[in-house]
């Protein structure tokens, strides 16, 4: 467990005043990537907590009119429609942030330091409920383009986008953005018009670029679900084999692996690189299987220290001039979304840091839980379809 020490921060008080004020403030949301846009409505008057964990919760929203009657006979009524309260179904999550505060960390620093991780807490909190709405809004059984191959990848582009948008047949309006990887924004960048012209428009105010003139947002939480490493190639005297257990990489990997202590499984130790060998995670004891997550705190490889792999590793001796290597086949689910599309309905009276002491260890432990449910409508409201299509494509430039 991570803990706060004296060289870093935080009375634990004073703290959890910071905290309970800044999610005080109103519409604390607002800073979510989604909610700004107006893809997500975030509500926070959902009442579960830990006891829902799980379980399926009815989401509100107002249903459909439909279209006008035509053509009725003189002196003949129109039926009437009523404007009903609908529901639809989600399940109840829980996100949390935990943290320790040991008692020397209580006299270190203050001041401003208190409403910077107090201003930390609220963004991740915010960061949590983007990807529960990034997820459901990317959920199989919408409406889908797919151009993913295997053999002759398909990259996003104009034409791709076009019988996208065609899904929403005439309810195209309002579209709110195109939500897509960093990688994905790279390949479109890179898009040229006959002319030699960029097809991403960059905005001179230093707002969203756009593509066709919708606002293209970037979130590394756009799922690259059915990615995969490719096969691994070994170099060096006689190198135990590896294979991928686990084998959906969190990125755009170039992945270097190399023993850095020669010997027998369990004695052996290898580092790993994602990014071809530019920065390396620390020393990683070999066994059967191995988690390829960085044991450096604060690391800079991958996703916090992730890469979304686990290798099976053959029982054999190292050699220090063993190195092994493997690159990415990605495959991404860009998101175009209607304003209204998504809901993050959670429980703003638990969103709270809770504190207790731990006696054995004489600290502080804090915690933050964000109990809520995030759901794609299957009909916008007011609409007769979804308000996401997803675009299901390669990824290539890296």
């Amino acid at each position: 467990m991570a803990k706060t020490t004296k060289s870093d921060i935080l009375i634990p008080e004073i703290f959890t005043e910071a905290v309970q004020g800044a999610f005080a403030q109103k519409g604390v949301f607002k800073g979510s990537m989604l909610a700004s846009l107006g893809v997500a409505v975030i509500d926070g008057s959902f009442g579960g907590g830990r006891d829902s964990i799980g379980n399926e919760v009815e989401v509100p929203y107002f249903g459909t009119l439909g279209d006008f009657e035509e053509n009725l006979a003189d002196g003949t009524a129109a039926t009437p429609k009523k404007l009903q309260q609908t529901s639809e179904k989600a399940t109840v999550t829980r996100d949390s942030l935990a943290f320790e505060v040991t008692r020397w960390g209580r006299n270190a620093k203050g001041g401003d330091a208190y409403q910077e991780a107090a201003a930390q807490v609220v963004k991740a909190t915010m960061r949590a409920a983007d990807k529960r709405c990034i997820t459901a809004a990317a959920a199989s059984g919408g409406l889908l383009k797919s151009v993913f191959s295997a053999s002759a990848p398909a990259l996003l582009n104009y034409d791709v986008l076009v019988d996208a948008l065609a899904l929403w047949g005439d309810e195209n309006d309002d579209i709110a953005a195109m939500i897509v990887h960093s990688r994905v924004l790279a390949d479109l960048y890179k898009l040229r018009d006959a002319n030699g012209n960029p097809q991403l428009t960059v905005m001179p105010d230093g707002g969203l670029p756009r593509f066709m003139g919708i606002p293209v947002a970037t979130s590394d939480r756009v799922p690259l679900t059915g990615s995969a490493m490719g096969s691994v190639t070994e170099t060096g005297t006689t190198p135990p084999d590896i294979a991928f257990t686990t084998n959906t990489p969190l990125g755009a990997w170039d992945l270097k692996i190399k023993c850095v202590l020669g010997g027998a499984m369990g004695v052996a130790k290898i580092q790993f690189s994602l990014d071809g060998g530019v920065t390396y995670s620390g020393d990683i004891l070999t066994a059967a299987s191995i988690d390829l997550v960085d044991p450096n705190v604060d690391s800079l490889v991958g996703v916090n220290g992730k890469s979304g792999l686990t290798i099976s590793y053959q029982n054999a001796s190292a050699n220090g001039d063993n190195v092994w290597t493997a690159k990415a086949q990605l495959k991404a689910r860009s998101l175009l979304a209607r304003k209204g599309a998504l809901a993050f309905w959670f429980n703003q009276d638990a969103l709270s840091l809770q504190t207790d002491n731990d006696i054995l260890a004489d600290s502080s432990i804090g915690a933050v839980h964000l109990y809520g449910a995030a759901i794609r409508y299957r009909r916008r409201p007011g609409g007769t379809k979804p308000g996401i299509v997803g675009i299901e494509h390669n990824v290539g430039g890296y």
